[in-house]
């Protein structure tokens, strides 16, 4: 083993760390689940959840802590689709404060590293903030849908600003949308016409638009 490796594994056995690589996760995988599209807090986001896993493997903590943790993402998800103002994200941060205390605690003899537990509440703290960002965010869209109507975005043809794979975004009256095609085998490159056929929270369902008088047809992936 050399002693890069070797670094690694040390770092990795510090509950600090691991724990850290656990809010990395949490956040990234919140922030592109609630805002699809988003790409790089999904990369990252599953970056750190598989060094928190190898990490923890290695420590040997309490599992049972961990259903706690990720009842917390749970509760972030729930808060974002039931707009429960802000409820259930105050669950998910004692769920995860209370679950990381848990899953640290492994019975063992204190030697070593111990995890933080200012760390622990500050980091609780955080992910609380990231959660009510988004769900007041979100809240707001959604009024402001309500004094504009959704309804009158359905049918509306709008301009892909990335490409469509199916996931993507798409230009509306000056705003930037997460968009995704309802036919997933199908692309459209950016500067393509679109019609958006459904709304959903913060996501616009759309089809590509044809132009009959010269028979065009969306572009299928290769493949597919």
């Amino acid at each position: 083993m050399n002693s890069s490796t070797g670094n690694l594994l040390t770092l990795l056995l510090d509950p600090n760390v691991i724990f850290l690589l656990f809010i990395v996760a949490l956040i990234g995988i919140f922030v592109e689940a609630s805002h699809p599209g988003s790409i790089v807090p999904g990369i990252v986001g599953s970056i750190a959840l598989i060094l928190f896993l190898v990490g923890a493997w290695f420590y040997s903590p309490n599992w049972a802590g961990l259903v706690f943790m990720a009842l917390a993402f749970v509760f972030l998800i729930l808060d974002v689709k039931l707009t429960a103002h802000g409820i259930l994200t105050l669950g998910a941060v004692v769920s995860l404060i209370a679950g990381s205390f848990l899953f640290f605690n492994s019975g063992q003899p204190s030697t070593g590293p111990q995890l933080n537990p200012i760390l622990v509440c500050a980091m609780g703290g955080l992910v609380g903030l990231v959660g009510l960002y988004i769900v007041t965010l979100i809240m707001r869209i959604r009024r402001r849908s309500v004094k504009t109507g959704t309804d009158s975005m359905i049918g509306a043809t709008v301009i892909a600003s990335t490409p469509l794979q199916p996931t993507g975004r798409v230009d509306y009256k000056g705003e930037n949308w997460t968009a995704v095609l309802d036919d997933p085998s199908t692309a459209v490159d950016p500067g393509t016409e679109v019609r958006i056929v459904a709304v959903e929270g913060l996501l616009v369902h759309v089809q590509p638009v044809v132009d009959r008088l010269s028979e065009s047809t969306p572009r299928y992936i290769e493949g597919s």
